[in-house]
């Protein structure tokens, strides 16, 4: 299982190589205003639901990953996330929940339970760096790249940007938006994986709402010997999502 998920779940956040770079590059102050106005936009947000895929083309990590995304937003700033994915690298399929409460992460679904005995019967895994148990330490050291499949990753790209274009309009899930092309600096994305970019710059495209929210992100990535589209989307802003703790009597905690 492990050497199955680790090289997807890299992909999944931020070890990207740009493809090429924006034909037109925007002033540092054009950049500045552009990321300001989005992040403003996202300030009065309170919840939201989307989606997250992508297609991984070539090498040993040839496969996709689809799945939800929802969570609760204060300032701008997730404050609890639920993320329910589903990875599939050849004839190996993994679904995998993650649950972050506050500054906690919890790790669900059959795959990752069945990789831990002592996990047996229950939902969840805390998902400690110092947990005894090898495996959870394991699991721990991937959070980074599992948690931000939330607006935490979408609000990470934009606040990246080095360059961007405005390209026009375009309908996303039926919400009129702004599409620009995008240049982002691989220097400011947090969680990228030491040694894997190595390119100056990483290609992305996002659409924004006429209130500046972010409704898709898609980006252009590439690890190794294999490449990659990503793509998350915003289908709900300001609804009903509910994310508690879990009980203690789902949890293993060893």
């Amino acid at each position: 299982m492990r050497t199955a998920i680790r090289p997807l779940l890299a992909l999944v956040v931020t070890t990207a190589v740009g493809l090429s770079g924006c034909a037109t590059p925007a002033s540092a102050a054009e950049v500045q205003q552009f990321v300001s106005s989005i992040d403003q936009g996202m300030q009065g947000v309170s919840s939201y639901r989307g989606t997250v895929a992508m297609d991984i083309d070539g090498g040993s990590t040839s496969g996709s990953m689809a799945g939800t995304m929802e969570g609760t937003v204060s300032g701008g700033k997730p404050v609890n996330s639920h993320a329910d994915i589903k990875l599939a690298v050849g004839s190996t399929r993994v679904g995998v929940e993650v649950l972050m409460i506050g500054s906690k992460a919890y790790v669900g679904g059959s795959t990752m339970l069945g990789a831990v005995p002592q996990a047996s019967g229950k939902k969840w895994i805390l998902a400690d760096p110092s947990s005894s148990n090898s495996t959870v330490r394991k699991v721990s050291e991937s959070m980074d790249s599992m948690s931000s499949n939330n607006i935490s990753g979408m609000v990470a790209f934009v606040e990246a940007t080095r360059s961007f274009s405005k390209e026009g309009a375009a309908t996303v899930n039926g919400v009129a938006t702004t599409e620009y092309d995008v240049e982002l600096d691989p220097s400011k994305i947090p969680n990228t994986a030491a040694g894997s970019v190595t390119a100056d710059s990483i290609d992305a495209a996002f659409f924004v709402d006429d209130q500046g929210r972010i409704r898709r992100v898609v980006i252009e990535l590439a690890i190794d010997d294999a490449s990659a589209e990503l793509t998350m989307d915003v289908t709900d802003y300001d609804v009903d999502v509910d994310l508690q703790e879990p009980s203690t009597s789902t949890v293993y905690s060893g």
